[in-house]
């Protein structure tokens, strides 16, 4: 390869292919990209499956201004599976002022009106000796197209999966993120970086161990473009999540079996007009003030519930002013909820209709009362709070 972008750069290139397999192969040392599916002209290649393969030590990308080296990079391609691949030795070499940096890229995949599924399982992507800026790219051309990541373990990157929209569906499961850098808030262990989000997003069984926070605005889940998400969300079996989101209220928004941690005072908690969580540890920062929830819409049949959740150091802030709050069978520690449905010194009420119920709180050290409120109705049902227990 040539400085100035003449010759090759990339170990293995498919362009307009069909049905290409490769399998047990070793890209090592390229100025670009170690294995790349694209289009060639107006042919778009199909399904193409790498298996068993190893990139490692891109460098130089440098040699171009707009140019990347990645590991693995499919675009233009409609559908397509990396299954057993590895990605080491990145990023933190030679040439890479840029940081056009890349794990895996999957781009504009599918064709209009056509199906498409990108597939990335059981899968290494190693930062460690240079922390990747980002281990996983996604994004799609169509509503039909989606790209689903499983069984996998991402090491030393800013973020894991980022996604700029154009997909039906980003499906996560079973992956770990091992020592993350979160140095901006820009990163994260998925970020949503598009208004034009994907629809449909859910994360399964993963778990964020020993992440580094240079800033608390950034997290394990980060919506992090402001505009227009309409999209649904699905957590489950995660360790160590942390949520943060920007942008407007999505449709749904649903948690389970996870433990959560809430560090961020400006953009923590779940954004939704439909918020449901159950079964989950949550864990405020030390001096975190974060909202429980929160729907910025002021839709009257904006709601979050918490059932069976194990909440602790919640200084109590509901969200929107006509957002409903349900806490069902919760423990809850060190925690006041503070309700100010009828606020006199001019800021924004705090909260809509509350249901308490079934619920344990324990207040050994803080000095805050359990519920503090402003509000007084007697003959209304618009707080209900019965059959707590008050230590």
């Amino acid at each position: 390869y040539v400085v100035g972008g003449t010759g090759s750069a990339d170990g293995y290139y498919f362009s307009g292919c069909t049905d290409v397999v490769v399998s047990n192969c070793i890209a090592e040392d390229f100025r670009r990209i170690g294995f790349v599916s694209e289009q060639n002209g107006a042919v778009k290649s199909e399904r193409p499956t790498f298996r068993d393969c190893l990139a490692r030590n891109g460098n130089n990308c440098d040699d171009s201004a707009t140019e990347y080296n990645a590991g693995f990079w499919l675009e233009n391609t409609s559908g397509g599976t990396l299954s057993g691949i590895t990605v080491q030795d990145m990023a933190g070499n030679a040439g890479q002022t840029s940081g056009r940096v890349r794990g895996v890229a999957v781009h504009s995949i599918g064709e209009p009106d056509l199906a498409a599924n990108v597939t990335l399982t059981d899968f290494l992507i190693d930062g460690t000796g240079g922390t990747l800026p980002k281990a996983i790219t996604a994004s799609g051309s169509n509503s039909k197209t989606s790209v689903t990541i499983s069984r996998g373990t991402i090491i030393n990157a800013n973020s894991g999966v980022t996604t700029s929209g154009g997909l039906s569906r980003l499906s996560i499961s079973d992956v770990e993120l091992q020592d993350m850098q979160y140095a901006a808030s820009s990163h994260g262990g998925l970020v949503v970086d598009n208004a034009n989000s994907t629809a449909v997003v859910s994360m399964d069984g993963i778990v964020d161990t020993n992440p580094v926070y240079t800033t608390p605005d950034a997290g394990t889940f980060n919506r992090y473009a402001s505009g227009s998400f309409p999209a649904s969300y699905t957590f489950s079996r995660c360790e160590g999540f942390t949520p943060v989101m920007r942008g407007s209220t999505a449709d749904t928004i649903k948690v389970t079996d996870c433990e959560i941690i809430y560090r961020s005072d400006t953009y923590g908690g779940f954004n939704g007009n439909k918020v449901n969580v159950s079964n989950c540890g949550i864990t405020f920062a030390a001096g975190n003030n974060a909202k429980l929830a929160v729907s910025s819409q002021s839709a009257a049949d904006s709601s979050a519930t918490f059932t069976s959740c194990r909440i602790t150091g919640w200084d109590g802030q509901l969200g929107a002013s006509r957002a409903e709050l349900n806490l069902v069978s919760c423990r809850l520690d060190e925690c006041s909820l503070r309700w100010y449905p009828e606020r006199t010194d001019g800021a924004a009420t705090q909260g809509g209709r509350l249901n308490v119920s079934d619920c344990y709180w324990v207040n050994d050290t803080l000095v805050s009362s359990a519920i503090i409120s402003n509000f007084y109705y007697p003959d209304q049902d618009t707080a209900i709070i019965t059959g707590n227990y008050f230590r």
